[in-house]
C-alpha cells in the first residue's frame, strides 16, 4: 500500500469493535462485501465514530465501496454485495450526497458518459466524450478530456459550456495537515455560452433553481449545526499553494436576445507563476472583444506582479499594465488606443486604497498623479490625490475624438493647455 510505504505517515488500521481515536485522517478502504461491510460498521458502533469524526472537521476519504458507503443509500436489488442480515438497501453514513445502486455486470473500460445531475431533465446533459483520469497519491488528481454541458431549450447554440481539457491536481499528505497544496490548474478550450431569451429568461436559471430545491430537499444532518444551532464556521487552512494557473484558447459570449445585444470575448489567455500569500508572482491577461451595442472590436492585455497577504485580506501590485486597442462605430473617433501603468494596493482589513505613480497615456493626452481612499467598502469611503495633465492641444484631441472643432476668433486658441486637479 502506498500510504504504508510513505515514511511521513503512520498507518493504523481499525477494526469494528475498536476506537477510532483522533486521526489526522480517516480512510475507508474499498470492500468486496459493500452491505455486509457497511453492516458491519454500523453494528460496531464504529460508523457513529466516523461520523461524529466528520462532524467535529475531521478529513474522511472513501475510495472505492469505501466513497459508496460514505453516501445516503446503497441498493443491492440482486443480492450481489452480500448484506448480513438479507436485505436488499441500507442507509449510508450520509456524509456524502451519493445513492448507489448495483448491477449485474462490472466491466472496466474507457467510454463515453452522460450524467443528468445536477441539471434538471434529461433535455440537459453532460457528456464526458474523452478520457477521464483519476490519481490518488501521492497528488489527488483528475484529468478530464472534451467535455460539455448542453444548451437549455430554445437557445441556439448547441452547448451551454464546453472545454477540451481539464487537470486538477491536490497533494495528498498536505491535506491531513490543513494544507492545501494544488500543482498547475489547466483549461483548455473554453467555450462559455451565456444568454438571455426575448422574456428576459437566462439560460441557467433551470440549473439554479434545480440546485435550490436539491438543497431544501437535502436532509441535514447533526453535523450541520453546532451547539448553539449556528451554522459552523469553516476551518481555516494552515497554508495554501497553488503552482499557477493556465488558461488557454478561451471563448466567451453573452446573447441578449432581450436587447438584441452580443459581446464576444475571443483568444482569452490566463496566466500566473506559483500563487502563494507573501510571495509575489506574475499576472498576464489578455484575449479580443467584439461587441454589437456598441459597435466595438478590439484588444485587452493586463498585466504585474501580484502580491497576496498571508490572510487574503490585501494584494498589491506592482508595476500593473493595462493597454487596450479599441475599432468600431462605437469609439469616438472610430479608433482608441490607450495604455496605463501604476502601482496598487487595496487592504481590507485597514479599509484602505492607493494608486501611485499613475501614467495613463489615451489619445495623445498624457496624466500622472495618484490616488488613496479609506474606509473603501464602508457607508462613506474617502478619496483624495493628485491628477497632473501634461501640455496636449485640445484641438487635436478633438479632432481625434470625432467631435467638432468649435469656431473660434483665433486660430491660436485650443492648440495649446494642461492642467492639475487635487481633491
Amino acid at each position: 500500500d502506498p500510504l504504508e510505504a510513505e515514511p511521513t505517515v503512520q498507518l493504523r488500521w481499525v477494526a469494528p469493535g475498536e476506537e477510532l481515536g483522533n486521526p489526522d485522517a480517516v480512510v475507508v478502504p474499498g470492500s468486496k462485501q459493500t452491505l455486509r461491510d457497511l453492516d458491519a460498521l454500523q453494528v460496531s458502533t464504529l460508523g457513529t465514530q466516523v461520523q461524529a469524526y466528520a462532524a467535529a472537521g475531521g478529513a474522511v476519504f472513501g475510495i472505492c465501496g469505501g466513497m459508496q458507503v460514505l453516501g445516503r443509500e446503497l441498493h443491492d436489488p440482486e443480492g450481489l454485495e452480500g448484506a448480513s442480515n438479507g436485505a436488499d438497501s441500507a442507509p449510508g453514513l450520509n456524509l456524502l450526497p451519493l445513492r448507489t445502486v448495483f448491477g449485474g455486470n462490472k466491466a472496466l473500460r474507457q467510454r463515453s458518459s452522460q450524467a443528468l445531475w445536477p441539471l434538471l431533465d434529461a433535455s440537459r446533459t453532460l457528456s464526458i466524450e474523452g478520457d477521464l483520469s483519476l490519481s490518488v497519491f501521492p497528488w489527488l488528481g483528475l484529468d478530464i478530456g472534451p467535455t460539455q454541458i448542453s444548451n437549455a431549450t430554445g437557445f441556439d447554440a448547441p452547448y451551454m459550456a464546453r472545454m477540451e481539457t481539464v487537470q486538477v491536481r491536490v497533494k495528498l499528505l498536505p491535506l491531513l495537515r490543513k494544507q492545501l497544496e494544488v500543482d498547475t490548474l489547466r483549461l483548455t478550450g473554453l467555450r462559455l455560452n451565456l444568454g438571455k431569451d426575448k422574456q428576459g429568461q437566462t439560460n441557467w436559471a433551470d440549473i439554479i433553481a434545480h440546485q435550490e430545491k436539491d438543497a431544501e430537499e437535502m436532509p441535514e444532518t447533526d453535523g450541520d449545526r453546532d451547539k448553539a444551532g449556528e451554522q459552523p464556521a469553516g476551518q481555516a487552512l494552515d497554508r495554501l499553494a497553488i503552482g499557477g494557473i493556465e488558461v488557454s484558447d478561451a471563448q466567451l459570449r453573452w446573447d441578449d436576445r432581450s436587447t438584441d445585444s452580443r459581446y464576444d470575448i475571443n483568444e482569452l489567455s490566463f496566466t500566473t507563476g506559483a500563487i502563494e500569500p507573501g510571495e509575489a508572482f506574475d499576472l498576464d491577461l489578455r484575449f479580443q472583444v467584439a461587441a454589437t451595442q456598441p459597435p466595438v472590436s478590439g484588444r485587452f492585455e493586463l498585466g504585474g506582479d501580484i502580491l497576496l497577504a498571508a490572510g487574503l485580506d490585501a494584494v498589491t501590485v506592482t508595476a500593473a499594465t493595462f493597454a487596450l486597442d479599441l475599432k468600431g462605430e462605437g469609439v469616438p473617433g472610430g479608433n482608441l488606443q490607450a495604455a496605463m501603468t501604476t502601482n496598487a494596493s487595496v487592504d481590507l482589513a485597514a479599509q484602505t486604497l492607493s494608486l501611485s505613480d499613475m501614467k495613463l497615456e489615451a489619445a495623445g493626452v498624457n496624466i500622472g498623479g495618484h490616488v488613496d481612499g479609506t474606509a473603501i467598502t464602508g457607508a462613506d469611503p474617502q478619496f483624495n490625490g493628485v491628477l497632473t495633465i501634461a501640455e496636449f492641444a485640445p484641438r487635436e484631441l478633438l479632432q481625434a475624438l470625432g467631435q467638432d472643432i468649435p469656431g473660434t476668433a483665433d486660430s491660436a486658441v485650443l492648440n495649446k493647455a494642461d492642467a492639475s486637479l487635487t481633491w
